[in-house]
């Protein structure tokens, strides 16, 4: 094991020499009508669309395709695994996790906004995470519910570390206090003294070098609003490249009507710069969820900021914009492209 291996706290094994493939889902998001918490909150259409049996229809199948096309050594989700608030049984979690398991496949999940609404608390889902065969996931050494690092090794060489998130922002988590949720809107101090702290520790082990980077959570912080300003206020919705000219290879579309919401901005630590300590530790590229009707991938600041596209028909989505978005990686070389799962 190589000094720097220590600090990464998963490492997934790929044939030197090819090229390997990450398979994000995002914002799965399921709904059980039958558990909802009081009558009127879904509409009779509603409640029939999610009804438990649909599940199969509605998610599983469109998981199933997108693992089925891009073939990954590792699949990683970027929040709203389920919608607590309906999933009080912890049913619909359990359905998720043992899906995901049968795949034999590697995947790392990170929580959403909606996640630890269920009144089964996040204890109980970490618990269920941690106890999946194929299931990467820690609840890490700092603020909030799963930070942690996954790394891609090649050979005798790590090419890539993904580090995963929590981006908090579960006004409605049960038990907070005591399932370890945090009450911030976004990261925390904690959290970014962590990251930092990881990151300086891998470019020293590594010879004082950056390993290439990319970051997972769940909502978007301000510098994805600044990425899609440079298409937005040219047009208020849109899709690259029918609707408007991309540039350096963007692509992807933004249907809210109202833009894209700036849930939280990302604070300064210590007079540092977020966005300058990304660029600093060889951070090339941020995969999000949350805005279900936005799955753009957009170069801003020499980093690629891309919204997964939505996985599944639960809750808002775009009529022919579901499926999961592939991460190809050639060495240190990146790209990205939607698998759209009609």
């Amino acid at each position: 094991m190589k000094d720097y291996e220590r600090y990464i706290d998963f490492i997934i094994d790929a044939e030197a020499g090819s090229e390997v493939r990450v398979l994000q889902l995002t914002d799965t998001q399921i709904i059980d009508a039958s558990q909802r918490r009081y009558e009127s909150r879904l509409n009779e259409k509603e409640r029939a669309f999610w009804a438990k049996e649909n599940m199969e229809e509605r998610v599983f199948r469109h998981i199933r395709e997108a693992v089925a096309r891009a073939k990954p050594h590792l699949i990683i989700l970027t929040g709203d695994l389920v919608y607590g608030e309906f999933d009080d049984k912890g049913t619909s979690f359990k359905a998720f996790v043992e899906h995901m398991d049968s795949y034999r496949i590697p995947w790392a999940p990170i929580y959403g906004n909606h996640d630890n609404e269920s009144r089964m608390g996040a204890v109980w889902q970490n618990q269920q995470l941690v106890a999946a065969k194929y299931c990467l996931f820690r609840k890490g050494d700092t603020d909030g519910n799963g930070n942690y690092t996954v790394g891609i090794r090649q050979g005798e060489e790590i090419i890539r570390i993904f580090y995963m998130l929590d981006s908090n922002a579960c006004a409605g988590a049960y038990g907070a206090a005591e399932n370890g949720v945090s009450t911030a809107h976004g990261f925390t101090e904690n959290q970014l003294k962590w990251l930092y702290g990881k990151m300086e520790q891998f470019k020293k082990s590594y010879g004082g070098k950056s390993l290439s980077a990319s970051l997972c959570w769940h909502v978007p912080t301000n510098e994805f609003v600044l990425a899609n300003n440079q298409y937005y206020q040219q047009k208020k919705t849109f899709t690259i490249d029918i609707d408007i000219v991309g540039i350096n290879g963007d692509f992807g579309s933004l249907k809210e009507t109202n833009g894209i919401k700036s849930p939280f901005t990302v604070m300064d630590l210590d007079g540092r710069n977020f966005l300058e300590q990304l660029k600093k530790h060889g951070v090339d590229s941020v995969f999000v969820g949350h805005s279900h009707c936005v799955n753009t991938s957009i170069l801003y600041e020499g980093i690629r900021w891309t919204f997964g596209l939505k996985t599944g028909e639960y809750d808002r989505y775009t009529e022919g914009e579901t499926g999961g978005t592939l991460i190809t990686l050639d060495g240190a070389t990146l790209s990205v492209r939607h698998l759209y799962i009609s």
